[in-house]
């Protein structure tokens, strides 16, 4: 598709002139058998849009810590998206409140037409950060929304919100904003150094220990319960904190 061709050459244009590591772990295209058996094992066929940015480069290899899109987190092949997609659909779908009350609550966060699920197998995950935030084209929106949409999921943060109507609009946003050097501070925060690597393993160690508190206030919110208020709350606050810690776990190891 000529748009996004386009898109990809501005894209990597901006990028060898300004910040040429975030192209170094690109993978090349991939084969047309790859993209089928992507959209055989999703049960989906996905936009054009998307199936010829994979075409030009098939996700990206790990991209910690430069990567093509920047904080958005890594770019993923083919084989990563059936990989995130099978994973994330093992915490199953709902969470374990009503979401309605949990918003009223600000517990949780819902900006725009999207579902607040844990994840569902019609959203497909094309950007992963740490584990714990990923964007998604997603195929079954909310009333008012547009099949295809991409959605920001942060789980650890306990917000769902819609950011583009459309793969190809996502991308046209990124790399007008990357042109407009929008993205100047976060690429310079991002270049690898020892000093930054220490300082991301300190702030996996206090993720990890912010994670087994809340994990444990769970578990006695869940053991001392008196009602079945408290009981859900500690539930969810069990869910939250597991999450936590199980983003420590996918992520300690990319330093």
């Amino acid at each position: 598709m000529h748009d996004i061709e386009n898109l990809w050459s501005r894209l990597k244009a901006w990028a060898s002139a300004n910040a040429p590591e975030t192209l170094s772990d690109l993978n090349s295209g991939a084969t047309a058998d790859q993209i089928h058996a992507l959209e055989s094992e999703l049960g989906l066929t996905l936009p054009d849009s998307f199936k010829a940015s994979l075409a030009v480069h098939n996700g990206e290899d790990d991209g910690w810590p430069c990567k093509v899109f920047v904080n958005h987190g890594a770019y993923l092949s083919t084989s990563r998206i059936v990989e995130e997609w099978r994973q994330r659909q093992q915490f199953g779908e709902d969470i374990e409140e009503d979401p309605d009350e949990l918003i009223q609550l600000d517990v949780i966060t819902v900006d725009g037409p999207v579902q607040p699920k844990m994840f569902l197998a019609s959203w497909v995950p094309f950007l992963e950060c740490n584990g714990d935030v990923f964007w998604a084209m997603d195929f079954s929106p909310a009333a008012g929304g547009k099949e295809g949409q991409i959605v920001e999921v942060d789980w650890e943060s306990c917000s769902w919100k819609v950011v583009a109507d459309s793969f190809v609009d996502f991308f046209e946003n990124y790399v007008t904003a990357l042109e407009r050097g929008e993205y100047a501070e976060a690429i310079a925060a991002s270049a690898y150094n020892p000093e930054m690597a220490l300082k991301h393993k300190s702030v996996l160690r206090l993720k990890l220990a912010f994670g087994c508190i809340v994990f444990l206030i769970g578990l006695f919110l869940v053991s001392g319960s008196s009602g079945p208020i408290r009981f859900s709350l500690g539930l969810l606050v069990l869910v939250w904190g597991g999450l936590i810690i199980g983003t420590w776990l996918k992520s300690r190891n990319r330093v």
